[in-house]
């Protein structure tokens, strides 16, 4: 079957509904994502990833790439670094593909992220297998990129028993916790950037994670404009009018709790966070890797608000 290849509008600039070129034995069905149909093997089996974005995903769902997107450790948990350490890397220096080390690998399924996609790349993937593409940004990973996934690789019942899971922790630690973290609001403090500081809402994709286990956000930072649940980024000088009103503050780090950057230890050893009452009492913690794409980090991201309300419960006793 040739590749069927149709430019339209949408999200990598020139949008696509893509249908791969597969083996003329296999069987095969259409899947509707977001971004287009494909045709996909029934059952793949030996499935690629170009991004890590999608290699996590691919994890949450029970399955292990045969080749793999780049992905500095500290970026994973070690339960995912465990899995994929392994697993030949496919990305080049820049972020181009090893087309030839993707060929010899022969993935009955290859699974594209639209960002880092052009026409040309596709393709060029299209002639080695079929392909599916999925956005990088701007969906929900519990209810819109996982269940896509989980059409893709024929997977829903294990979809369903991953969110289930999911939605019985939140359940049970807004439960355990409910009282502590109601009297302890929380704000959350992303830095990438020295003179560029971000807040993190409760609508944002941390904010996603902890408000349903209970968190309660400070009213400042949630009064703050912003939309599609995006950072929103404020200056040095307001840190202290933002995050007066919280009892904690959570900062992004990596998957372990370590710094992400030397610009995080620069913004808290200013004297405006050092005036903040969170930062007075002692309560400022990591909370984890902010972007979160997938339930592994997710749950990652709850042993980190977890560890924080025992660390404070703990003084209080």
């Amino acid at each position: 079957m040739l590749p069927i290849f149709l430019r339209r509008g949408a999200t990598f600039g020139i949008a696509l509904l893509a249908l791969a070129a597969l083996p003329a034995m296999a069987q095969t069905r259409l899947v509707e994502t977001s971004l287009g149909t494909f045709e996909v093997p029934e059952n793949p089996t030996r499935i690629l990833t170009t991004h890590h974005a999608n290699t996590q995903t691919l994890l949450d769902l029970g399955y292990v790439p045969i080749g793999r997107a780049a992905v500095d450790q500290r970026y994973t948990t070690s339960e995912q670094w465990e899995a994929i350490v392994d697993v030949p890397v496919v990305t080049l220096d820049g972020g181009e593909l090893n087309y030839e080390l993707i060929a010899s690998l022969e993935p009955d399924l290859i699974l594209e992220a639209d960002l880092a996609t052009t026409p040309e790349r596709l393709e060029r993937l299209q002639q080695i297998a079929p392909v599916a593409v999925f956005p990088l940004r701007g969906q929900n990973f519990r209810f819109a990129r996982s269940p896509q996934f989980a059409e893709v690789l024929n997977a829903v019942d294990r979809y369903e028993a991953l969110e289930a899971d999911y939605a019985a922790r939140l359940e049970q630690i807004a439960e355990d916790y409910g009282d502590i973290a109601a009297a302890h609001p929380v704000g959350i403090l992303g830095v990438w950037s020295f003179d560029t500081p971000t807040i993190w809402t409760s609508d944002s994709g941390a904010g996603q994670i902890i408000a349903p286990a209970g968190a309660v956000f400070g009213a400042t930072s949630e009064a703050l404009p912003h939309e599609d649940g995006r950072e929103v980024t404020i200056s040095q000088e307001d840190l202290l009018a933002t995050l007066s009103d919280v009892d904690i503050i959570f900062y992004n780090s990596f998957a372990d709790g370590s710094f992400v950057n030397e610009e995080l230890e620069q913004i808290f050893e200013l004297d405006v966070f050092q005036r903040l009452p969170a930062t007075q009492e002692g309560h400022v913690y990591p909370l984890g890797l902010l972007t979160v794409g997938s339930y592994a980090i997710a749950h990652n991201t709850l042993d980190h608000y977890v560890a924080a309300l025992e660390a404070i419960a703990s003084e209080e006793q």
